[in-house]
């Protein structure tokens, strides 16, 4: 992926948002925002593209490559179809860890993730670490890999949906 590139997200939630501001603040301006919701009005940055409404998947061959959101499926057989046409599938998760320059500690399971990855975060920032804590359901980390260190350390919150399409695992899960 290039600043060329043409960029879709899919989904605009707290992941979607994020992902949009990050690619912006780094110099890709090639972005159309892909979701069901036919509402997102004022969300939209100015100069950004939207496909909105039922269709909403259907374009997904036209891009370079296509985040999805973790509430669109990895199997979806619309994102698995532009797969195959060449379209590279990600995700803001994926992204983040292929980018993150430190040590993250992974979070996944049933049931309180949020509260043991809370758990982890404390104690980490009662060690005096340089510790962020991001997931599924709070902050993206997309809206902190910029403060990043080499010695930071990143705790994760995160379901398995967006495990499902990542190439690069946690450094402790």
């Amino acid at each position: 992926m290039n600043q060329r590139s043409k960029i879709a997200i899919l989904g605009y939630g707290i992941e979607g948002q994020a992902m949009v501001k990050y690619l912006l603040a780094h110099d890709y301006f090639d972005i159309t925002i892909c979701d069901q919701n036919v509402n997102l009005g004022d969300e939209v940055p100015e100069g950004i593209s939207t496909i909105l409404g039922d269709k909403y998947l259907e374009s997904l061959a036209d891009f370079d490559v296509v985040f999805r959101s973790p509430g669109i499926k990895y199997l979806e057989p619309l994102v698995q179809s532009a797969k195959e046409n060449g379209v590279e599938i990600s995700s803001p998760t994926a992204f983040f860890m292929d980018m993150c320059p430190c040590h993250v500690v992974g979070v996944t399971g049933t049931k309180g993730k949020w509260t043991t990855a809370t758990l982890i975060y404390e104690m980490l920032k009662n060690a005096k670490k340089d510790v962020y804590l991001g997931g599924n359901i709070r902050e993206s980390p997309m809206d902190f890999l910029d403060k990043l260190k080499k010695d930071s350390v990143v705790v994760l919150e995160m379901s398995s949906f967006q495990l499902q399409d990542m190439t690069k695992s946690p450094h402790v899960s």
